[in-house]
């Protein structure tokens, strides 16, 4: 049962050392990390905010009750946290991937965060709007938490980056 444990923890950190890795390759600096982390706290902050206005309008009877609350708070909150830390780290990654490519101003950089703040709240809260067959629930939700957050961070950072380099 460790191994289970041990395996989990390691599938929920391995997307911040994989983006302060990729981070840190292209810049060859320690700074670099700094930013990932910088990331991952700016993405924790936006991420469930843009989400709550997302799954309010998707479903708005979510919220009408107590036990849609209660909900809210539990589940559904920490996962687009924990969403929006992973999606953070990882657009901080595609911006140093691609500094060669894109332009390094501040308004090319401000709308990368908007556009993967709204994309990033927009993916998670899609799903959770779908109704899953029972078939595909996992026994352990956290690793199915990791998986869907780590996709929603890759997507969201990926799409936003390239947004921003074609609006800019």
């Amino acid at each position: 049962m460790t191994m289970v444990y041990c395996l989990l923890y390691l599938l929920l950190l391995a997307p911040f050392l994989v983006a302060g890795a990729i981070a840190f390759v292209n810049s060859s600096s320690l700074l670099s990390i700094a930013c990932v982390l910088v990331g991952a706290i700016v993405g924790t902050l936006l991420i469930p905010l843009a989400g709550t206005a997302w799954l309010q309008a998707f479903r708005h009877s979510t919220f009408d009750s107590q036990v849609g609350g209660i909900v809210f708070l539990v589940a559904i909150l920490p996962f687009f946290a924990y969403s929006g830390c992973v999606t953070g780290a990882w657009l901080v990654s595609m911006l140093y991937w691609h500094q060669d490519s894109y332009p390094q101003g501040i308004i090319f950089q401000g709308v990368a965060v908007l556009i993967t703040s709204v994309l990033g709240g927009l993916i998670p809260a899609i799903f959770l709007t779908i109704p899953w067959p029972s078939a595909m629930q996992s026994s352990h939700p956290v690793a199915g938490l990791a998986i869907a957050s780590t996709a929603t961070g890759l997507i969201s950072a990926s799409l936003g980056s390239q947004l921003a380099h074609w609006l800019t």
